[in-house]
């Protein structure tokens, strides 16, 4: 199974234009994320229980916060990096 951290690796530079501004949009739906991930939802899912993916739940939903895609795609500040 993919993990997220390496669906990040793989991903194209395109992507980053599917990505809202956090300011405009905070949160992504999993179907959102899914879009830039090239992973399955239960993926994302296993990512948001192991800590792998920040999400919040609400009610029966995970969103995701946008700045946190961003930064696992390092394209914000605050990007972990493997050392």
């Amino acid at each position: 199974m993919t993990t997220i951290i390496e669906a990040v690796r793989v991903g194209q530079p395109e992507t980053a234009a599917l990505i809202p501004d956090p300011e405009l949009q905070p949160v992504m739906a999993i179907k959102e994320v899914q879009r830039i991930f090239p992973v399955s939802r239960s993926t994302l899912y296993e990512a948001i229980r192991q800590g792998d993916l920040p999400a919040i739940r609400v009610g029966n939903r995970w969103l995701i916060p946008t700045a946190a895609v961003r930064r696992l795609l390092l394209l914000e500040p605050g990007a972990a990096e493997d050392g």
